[in-house]
């Protein structure tokens, strides 16, 4: 994943439910260095309520389901495109400003 030149904001691991031996992959110790050291921030949602492994731990956000999980980054990317386009408003109404303003000064120039 590092080296395939593609750009990651993140990782999410994420598995439904099962046996406890579905969940022992995400108790690994490789998997746990990665989750710890990676470059991405880590967001699980593995198992249901009652799972909680080493990679859980490790994790910048742990959910308890994949449903959690999603939806947290569902509401992330809410939030961030609200406030892209908050900016972008404001980004218009000072650009309209600066221009009716620059349109105002020959008339500023010879009144004073």
């Amino acid at each position: 994943m590092y080296d395939s030149g593609e750009h990651f904001d993140g990782i999410a691991l994420i598995r439904g439910g099962g046996s406890p031996g579905d969940f022992m992959p995400y108790d690994d110790e490789q998997l746990a260095i990665v989750v710890a050291r990676g470059r991405f921030p880590v967001i699980t949602g593995i198992g249901h309520h009652n799972n909680q492994g080493i990679c859980d731990m490790l994790a910048a956000v742990h959910e308890k389901t994949p449903t959690a999980a999603a939806q947290f980054l569902v509401d992330r990317a809410f939030s961030f495109r609200q406030r892209l386009e908050q900016l972008a408003g404001q980004i218009r109404a000072s650009t309209l400003e600066a221009v009716k303003l620059k349109q105002q000064l020959p008339a500023l120039a010879t009144a004073g």
